[in-house]
C-alpha cells in the first residue's frame, strides 16, 4: 500500500531527527518527502510539534514491543537480562528510535525540555512497573527498602546510562559489540545488588 504524504513526513522527519533536534531542517523534511512546507505546518504546525509527535511515535514503538514480554519461569538475574536484551533487541532493529530517544530524554533540546521531562517519566513508570514485577522473585533482606531498591534497578536497567565509558553515546549508534560491553558492565552491578561490595576489614588493635 502507497503511503500517504503524512506518513512519508513522518518518516522522513524521524530520519531527519536521528540527527539531533538542532540539526533537523524542515525544509530538507519537506524536500525529501515532495511535499510543500506550508503542508508539513497544516498537519503538524511547527518544527518543535513535529519532534513532539515523533518522540510520542518512538515511545508508542518501545511500549508495543513489551506487551507479550514474559520472564515466566526465569530467574531474577536471567529475568533482568531478558528486559534488557529485549530492550537492546528492540533498539538494533530500529536505530532511528534510539538516537532520538537518547536525544531527547539524555540532553533534551531546550524547546522542548519540559515536555520532554514529562514524556521521560511517563515512559519510566513504565519500566518500573516492569521491574517491580521482576523484583517480586526475590526476598529482599529484612530492613532493605523495596522502593529505594527499585529505583536503583530501574535507573541501572537503562542501557544508555551504563555506557559512560563509551564517551558521548550521541555520535555513537548502538551495536551488538557495544551492548555485549554493557550487559557484562549490567552484570557486575546486579552481582553487586544480590551480594554486596565485600566485608568490612577488621582494624589492627596496637
Amino acid at each position: 500500500m502507497e503511503k500517504s504524504r503524512q506518513e512519508l513526513l513522518f518518516d522522513t522527519a524521524l530520519e531527519e531527527f536521528a540527527a539531533g533536534y538542532d540539526h533537523a531542517n524542515t525544509n530538507r523534511i519537506c524536500e525529501k518527502a515532495g511535499v510543500s512546507k506550508g503542508l508539513l505546518f497544516h498537519y503538524y504546525g511547527s518544527k518543535k510539534e513535529l519532534y513532539e509527535k515523533v518522540i510520542d511515535h518512538c515511545v508508542d514503538d518501545v511500549i508495543l514491543s513489551f506487551q507479550s514480554f514474559t520472564v515466566e519461569g526465569l530467574s531474577f538475574v536471567d529475568a533482568l537480562l531478558a528486559y534488557s536484551r529485549q530492550k537492546c533487541a528492540f533498539y538494533l532493529s530500529h536505530p532511528y528510535h534510539y538516537t532520538i530517544l537518547n536525544e531527547a530524554f539524555l540532553f533534551p533540546p531546550v524547546d522542548v525540555m519540559d515536555s520532554m521531562r514529562k514524556k521521560y517519566y511517563c515512559m519510566e513508570s513504565i519500566g518500573r512497573q516492569i521491574m517491580s514485577g521482576l523484583l517480586d522473585k526475590i526476598v529482599l533482606r529484612k530492613g532493605i527498602n523495596r522502593e529505594v531498591v527499585l529505583s536503583f534497578l530501574v535507573s541501572t536497567s537503562c542501557a544508555t546510562d551504563m555506557l559512560f565509558d563509551e564517551g558521548d553515546i550521541r555520535g555513537k549508534e548502538l551495536s551488538e559489540t557495544i551492548y555485549t560491553k554493557v550487559e557484562s558492565r549490567y552484570l557486575e552491578v546486579i552481582d553487586l545488588v544480590l551480594h554486596g561490595i565485600g566485608t568490612e576489614k577488621n582494624e589492627l588493635i596496637i
